[in-house]
């Protein structure tokens, strides 16, 4: 929780230095891969056994962990996932209300829970 706490305080530090006019896209998510995400995801080798999102992943098909549209995993709802989603409409321009799923074809991004997974599962393998 105060992982989370932290993400969003280094998402706004973040957004407010940035101007998304003048930064190119992918230098701004480089940006978030090295300040923000590592906040967001410290540890998560260790603690994610006991989020939502990890039980939810091991109980649906493998397929469901590669498909960002899958019925059976919504990594949106993962609240280290939200920081991602928000940074993402704020940086392409969107409405908060816009949908998700087209986020990730439109940015060429994949879920942060997608990585906080395989590290997972292969610190422990």
């Amino acid at each position: 929780q105060q992982l989370r706490v932290n993400g969003f305080k280094g998402l706004f530090a973040l957004q407010k230095i940035l101007n998304t006019r003048t930064i190119s896209i992918e230098a701004a998510f480089k940006l978030f891969d090295a300040l923000i995400a590592p906040i967001v995801c410290y540890g998560s080798s260790v603690w994610l056994s006991e989020t939502k999102f990890l039980k939810e992943a091991l109980k649906a098909n493998p397929d469901a962990l590669g498909n960002p549209n899958s019925k059976k995993l919504n990594v949106w709802e993962d609240c280290n996932e939200k920081i991602h989603i928000r940074f993402m409409k704020w940086l392409i321009g969107v409405k908060n209300s816009t949908s998700v799923a087209p986020l990730y074809s439109d940015t060429a991004r994949t879920p942060l829970g997608q990585h906080l997974v395989k590290q997972h599962l292969d610190y422990h393998n």
